[in-house]
């Protein structure tokens, strides 16, 4: 499915990457937290700029869970600057691999929207998914 949109993809190097293990979060009680769950650009309200967040909508999905979930979906989302500065202004507990989970889930978010834009012509979710992979 991914050489069908891009032909020279490192796909050994891919696939070595979504096989390889993820660090658990630390365990303890603040191992898990509230997660949106679902957390994307479609899910984020900004004000008339753009550049500030006013709102999280479609709260659904929500579960107890790991946070990087959720911050793997701000990086599929806005990328590694935007992560970083979320995660400066964070007051939650990130342990140690965090951003190695935060970097699977966006990257299996990434595969999603390849299948998803390929069964649907989103030419779009093709190029997000192939961005977040990367």
């Amino acid at each position: 499915m991914l050489l069908r949109v891009v032909p020279d993809a490192p796909v050994d190097a891919w696939r070595a990457f979504f096989d390889g293990a993820l660090p658990l979060p630390r365990p303890g009680p603040s191992a898990f937290a509230l997660v949106h769950n679902d957390l994307a650009a479609e899910h984020v309200l900004v004000d008339g700029t753009g550049a500030d967040v006013t709102g999280v909508i479609d709260w659904s999905d929500a579960a107890i869970g790991d946070r990087a979930l959720d911050f793997g979906g701000i990086l599929h989302w806005g990328g590694a600057t935007f992560l970083n500065s979320v995660l400066a202004h964070y007051g939650g507990v990130v342990d140690d691999g965090l951003l190695d989970r935060a970097r699977f889930f966006a990257a299996a978010r990434g595969v999603l929207d390849v299948s998803f834009g390929l069964a649907r012509d989103g030419h779009a979710c093709v190029e997000n998914g192939v961005r977040a992979i990367r």
